[in-house]
This record gives C-alpha cells, structure tokens and sequence, in this order.
C-alpha cells in the first residue's frame, strides 16, 4: 500500500521513492502473477470521487427520465381520460 506513488493527469507523482516500488512490484508480477497487488490510496480515493460523481450524474439522468415518463404518462392520460 502505497500513497502518492501514482500520477493523475498532469499531476507529478508526490512519492518518487513509492512510484519505485511500483515499478519493482509491477516487475514481480509480469514473473508471479497474482501474487502482488499494488494499492495506492490516493488512487483508490481518485477513483471513489470519480465513481460518486458519475453516480450522481446517472441518478440525475435517471431522475429526469422517470420525470419525463410521468409527464408523459399524465399528459397522455389527462388526454385519453378526455377523450
């Protein structure tokens, strides 16, 4: 476990010394897959917020559907009860 080792974007590695071990331990496993597992906690943290974030953007999308439908539904029974 490792913090900083990895870059995001343009964002320089804040661990240079971890960044090191991650290029060894990636080594190990090219030789004993499975083996090793690499967890940086500003990645798991960078992939969290973006994960959130794309969550809340899908609820929206779905809210705005299902608020879409219930328009249509109620205008095309306000529609039909008329008819």
């Amino acid at each position: 476990v490792t913090r900083g080792a990895v870059a995001f974007g343009d964002e320089p590695v804040a661990d240079p010394a971890g960044a090191a071990v991650w290029g060894l331990v990636r080594s190990a496993q090219a030789e004993h897959p499975g083996r090793f597992v690499l967890l940086d906690e500003e990645a798991v943290r960078e992939a969290s917020r973006e994960a959130a974030t794309e969550a809340v953007q899908e609820a929206a999308r779905e809210a705005g559907r299902e608020s879409a439908g219930e328009s249509a539904r109620e205008a095309g029974g306000a529609t039909g009860a008329g008819a």
